[in-house]
């Protein structure tokens, strides 16, 4: 049963101010009190449970990175025994540990969810006393299930400040005709369009220039994923200013060759294909780290044939290194997909205030809708809207997979 949380300021006998003598409940005893720790002279309450949720998920995650460096070891032996009989194997080098550093940044993001999943507990227990100043304590009823809790809101107008009123299907159906909407839509599927097949070609071209056994390659696959891990806050500043329509580098070098450039960010019509560059420029780090990954996993004797019946470069790369690649492609297709349908940060930090119409997605209504109209209930619905939508073209996707995913010539 969701609950929707209320805070409520009581005296420590557990009665309310200006309320008659015989109208204040009682506090219940507490069954399982839990251990109270003094600071700066504040009264903060841990429960044991809670504590436990939290070392138990930092064990979990601490279990999966030891998994991980034993693998990558195991690797390292495999390739020196393998090196030793004289058989050619793909090297593991940066690309390796680079793959190896996103999947700690994700176990690191694991480890946050799990404590902010264990503060959330903490805070938002049913009867838990959140804080303790002199004669007054703040407690709360409790939040339970709350992506159920979102579902149940859809049916339901809230502006935060007031107690839910059920309206039905009023917001789906007051969605189906809000022409905002379906425009931030579209700028989301526009933006897909474009993205997606940009970022996959370009890091399949980064990723093929990364894997050639040149000297100092380390250096460049590094330089590679540099803007995937960078903010987008500084990422943003950056290309505003070369996206600057009178002192912008872009605009400057298309001068050179005689071509007038656009107002990029300022003009509502190239605002979201200035985002779109920027995004592209962000990702190919990422998508080429998988692609890089896939080249090295490719045994090399099926080129040994391919040379051997005379198969030109050209040939190979056609018949063998991207069926080989399918699998790589498909994931990398699938988690561009996810993220190009939440694309939010770029879009909301970018462009200028009066070229905001041209590019409003679908992640900026719903927190337009929440935070700035306080419309929680809408807000909600949108979310499962895109949800759906997310969960549609991803089925989509594995579905079709057996047509086109090769895991084997």
């Amino acid at each position: 049963m969701e609950e929707q949380l209320r805070l409520s300021i009581v005296r420590a006998d557990g009665q309310r101010d200006g309320e008659p003598v015989s109208a204040r409940p009682t506090r219940p005893a507490d069954t399982n009190p839990p251990r109270r720790l003094d600071e700066f002279g504040d009264v903060l309450t841990v429960s044991t449970n809670d504590v436990w949720a939290v070392w138990i998920g930092a064990a979990v995650v601490l279990a999966s990175l030891a998994f991980l460096w034993r693998d990558l070891i195991a690797s390292s032996v495999h390739e020196e025994l393998a090196r030793a009989e004289g058989v050619r194997v793909a090297r593991v080098e940066l690309g390796f540990i680079l793959l190896i550093a996103v999947m700690t940044a994700i176990a690191m993001k694991i480890v946050g969810l799990l404590l902010i999943t264990a503060l959330a507990q903490f805070l938002f227990s049913p009867g838990r006393v959140l804080w303790e100043w002199g004669p007054f304590t703040i407690t709360n009823t409790g939040v339970q299930n709350g992506i159920l809790y979102s579902l149940r809101l859809t049916l339901y107008d809230w502006n935060l400040l007031s107690a839910p009123v059920y309206i039905g299907t009023g917001n789906f159906e007051e969605l189906y005709h809000d022409a905002e909407f379906w425009l931030a839509f579209q700028h989301t599927l526009t933006y897909l369009v474009f993205y997606i097949p940009a970022v996959l070609v370009l890091a399949l071209g980064t990723a093929l220039l990364l894997n050639r056994p040149l000297r100092g390659m380390a250096f460049f696959r590094a330089a590679t994923f540099v803007p995937v891990v960078s903010s987008w806050v500084v990422v943003a500043l950056m290309w505003k200013w070369i996206f600057n329509p009178r002192y912008g580098l872009l605009n400057y070098l298309l001068a050179q060759v005689g071509i007038s450039g656009p107002a990029w960010l300022f003009d509502p019509d190239s605002a979201l294909y200035a985002i779109i560059i920027a995004s592209v420029w962000k990702d190919i780090g990422f998508i080429a780290v998988m692609y890089l990954a896939g080249l090295q996993s490719i045994s090399a004797t099926y080129y040994e044939a391919a040379h051997i019946d005379g198969a030109q470069p050209w040939q190979a790369f056609r018949y063998i290194t991207l069926p080989l690649l399918t699998p790589t492609t498909f994931f990398a297709l699938i988690i561009s997909l996810i993220n190009g349908f939440q694309i939010f940060e770029q879009a909301w930090l970018m462009p200028e205030s009066f070229a905001q119409r041209g590019t409003t997605v679908v992640v900026e209504q719903i927190v337009n809708n929440a935070f700035r109209y306080n419309r929680m209930g809408y807000a909600a619905t949108m979310s499962w809207v895109l949800f759906l939508v997310i969960f549609a073209v991803t089925l989509v996707q594995l579905r079709l997979q057996n047509r086109w995913v090769h895991y084997e010539l």
